[in-house]
């Protein structure tokens, strides 16, 4: 019996699918990764004391039947507070971790567990828990000696903020039975009294922007306008010079002569106005000055 062979088109476009196939079946695990439970789940926990913020990300590794103090986590020796990488933590603003002040910046959360007392201590280097006895201590920015205190089982491991007020808080690090706890604080009146005088003093700005647009769309009564205000709050020489565009563009060659001197005298030793505005002010300046002199007789 005599079969007929298929039309080489036909088996071309066979071979096709079947390449397909055969790639579609090798191409990257990440197209068809699953997404599994982790051992260790990342975690995160924020809490604002006051106006400042502080958060921690961590990796939350569970107990599963395990022994842990003295077991899993080694007593007297450096341990990550967590599973993976160091516990990051984050202020926002200055901050005292127990009784010493910690600049606002990243660090990361180590402890060295005993049976008795535990060290807590933050750190610049984000692998100390991987140095051992021969950690360096000049990357430590504070320790805090602290008792563990016994709770009801905690399957995993949790950062937790309580007994939050505008200047302090308690944090805890939970996991099986046991429960370390540190008091962080922040001087709230004087964060915030910085945050009035820094905008405060910038309150100048706002105006400055609106009455440089206004005199850019020509406008020149409402850029005035903007500009006296941003004087009257801090007197730069940014607003003192748009003030002296302002009154020439009103043909008030007087005041803008007086303006622009004043402008050329805040500016000194600015390395803006030094660099890109003095020749150009000073330019105009004297033409003012000479529109503004009396004709020779």
């Amino acid at each position: 019996m005599h079969t007929q062979t298929p039309p080489r088109s036909l088996l071309r476009r066979i071979a096709l699918v079947f390449g397909f196939l055969a790639v579609s079946c090798f191409a990257s695990p990440a197209a068809y990764a699953l997404k599994l439970p982790l051992p260790s789940p990342r975690a995160k926990v924020m809490q604002t004391v006051g106006i400042t913020k502080i958060s921690i990300a961590y990796h939350s590794p569970a107990v599963k039947g395990r022994k842990i103090w003295g077991g899993l986590v080694p007593y007297g020796k450096i341990w990550r507070t967590g599973a993976n990488v160091g516990s990051e933590i984050k202020f926002r603003h200055d901050i005292t971790f127990g009784k010493t002040l910690v600049k606002a910046g990243t660090y990361y959360i180590f402890t060295i567990p005993t049976e008795k007392t535990w060290t807590f201590f933050l750190s610049t280097d984000e692998r100390a828990w991987t140095r051992g006895p021969k950690y360096d201590t000049k990357h430590t920015v504070a320790q805090v000696e602290a008792i563990p205190t016994a709770i009801p089982h905690r399957e995993r491991l949790a950062f937790q903020f309580t007994d939050t007020t505008d200047n302090t808080t308690v944090l805890h690090v939970e996991w099986e039975k046991v429960r370390l706890s540190v008091q962080i604080s922040t001087d709230t009146p004087k964060i915030v009294e910085a945050a009035i005088h820094k905008g405060t003093q910038n309150a100048w700005r706002p105006f400055f922007l609106a009455g440089r647009y206004y005199l850019g769309v020509g406008d020149a009564n409402k850029a005035l306008a903007m500009l006296n205000t941003s004087t009257q709050l801090k007197e730069t020489w940014w607003n003192t010079w748009f003030k002296a565009l302002a009154f020439e563009k009103l043909g008030r060659t007087a005041d803008a002569i007086q303006s622009g001197q004043r402008a050329a005298a805040l500016g000194k030793g600015d390395r803006i106005f030094d660099n890109f505005f003095r020749k150009g002010a000073e330019a105009k300046i004297a033409a003012w000055q000479k529109a503004a002199a009396p004709p020779k007789k």
